[in-house]
């Protein structure tokens, strides 16, 4: 099992790394690294080409996590560790994409996916703060850090194990410092709305 799971890892950072924010800008003429943040995931993708390429490029970084993560469950033993070693690798991927030379995403799609592929529970209650917290103040970077730290409560209670919440923890981590830059700008009042 430990040769699937290094090959899934591997797998998944590559897959988690395609940047479906530049492909899918190229349908539309369209670069979301010329734009707001740079970044290729689904809020920039808005900025850059409205909210059907957006909502493209977002199921496009959902599936990548939930594929693999889905992946490993069902080739490896299953273990939070071996699980996780994929699902942390393909959310890595989109966040520091091998193919733009260490940009990509903010992991918030990708790791909607993970989420919904470890415990779908956590994963429609983290989903439901997201679309809530924009709804609300339309500062997309605070409700994705809310929606990482829900999924990490909704595991702990709903799963009540060490290794799936420490999974998810991790994976909350990731996407919190992938916004280090939004949350200097939420404390200084500045961060982007949408």
């Amino acid at each position: 099992m430990i040769l699937a799971t290094v090959l899934l890892a591997a797998a998944g950072y590559l897959v988690g790394g395609i940047p479906t924010g530049v492909l899918v800008g190229r349908l539309h003429g369209a670069d979301p690294r010329e734009v707001g943040s740079g970044r290729v995931g689904a809020t920039n993708s808005f900025r850059a080409m409205g909210w059907r390429a957006a909502a493209l490029v977002a199921l496009g970084d959902l599936t990548k996590g939930l594929v693999m993560t889905l992946l490993a469950k069902r080739f490896t033993g299953g273990s939070p560790l071996e699980v996780g070693a994929v699902a942390l690798a393909t959310v890595v991927g989109q966040v520091w994409s091998i193919y733009l030379m260490g940009r990509g995403g903010r992991g918030v799609a990708t790791s909607e996916g993970v989420a919904l592929a470890i415990y779908p529970p956590g994963a429609l209650l983290a989903g439901l703060v997201l679309l809530l917290v924009i709804r609300a103040g339309r500062l997309v970077s605070l409700a994705s850090l809310l929606a990482a730290a829900t999924f990490v409560g909704a595991v702990a209670l709903g799963v009540r194990d060490s290794g799936w919440t420490l999974l998810a923890a991790l994976l909350c981590l990731v996407v919190w410092g992938a916004h280090l830059d939004s949350i200097r700008r939420l404390v200084a009042g500045t961060e982007r709305r949408i």
